[in-house]
């Protein structure tokens, strides 16, 4: 991510926004759509033809570690066209977000 500004004051919550600019994209306005207690989010844009979900859930484990899911999920009727030509971009994109937040949690 190039940027993430937070459209709303206050801690994350059910309707928290957000404008998110990642690289060779236009920024794009994301919603909390569902909220569970500091261990699980989800938030969604609408695209025209394509609606994207972006899923983060924390799960702690057995031997005091931490594990983070990250999910996307999109639906609607370019979901399938945007998987062919973005799909790559978007694994890799997850892929670098997992590793800043795995970075920025040891360094805490």
């Amino acid at each position: 991510m190039t940027s993430v500004e937070r459209l709303d004051d206050g801690p994350l919550r059910l309707g928290s926004r957000a404008r998110i600019k990642q690289p060779g994209m236009a920024p794009l306005v994301w919603e909390v759509t569902t909220f569970a207690d500091e261990t699980e989010f989800s938030w969604t844009n609408h695209s025209p033809g394509v609606r994207t979900v972006g899923r983060h859930v924390i799960d702690a484990n057995p031997d005091g570690s931490t594990r983070i899911t990250l999910e996307l999920h999109q639906t609607g009727p370019l979901a399938g066209l945007l998987n062919l030509v973005f799909g790559r971009r978007n694994r890799r994109y997850l892929e670098l977000e997992a590793a800043g937040l795995k970075a920025a949690s040891e360094a805490a």
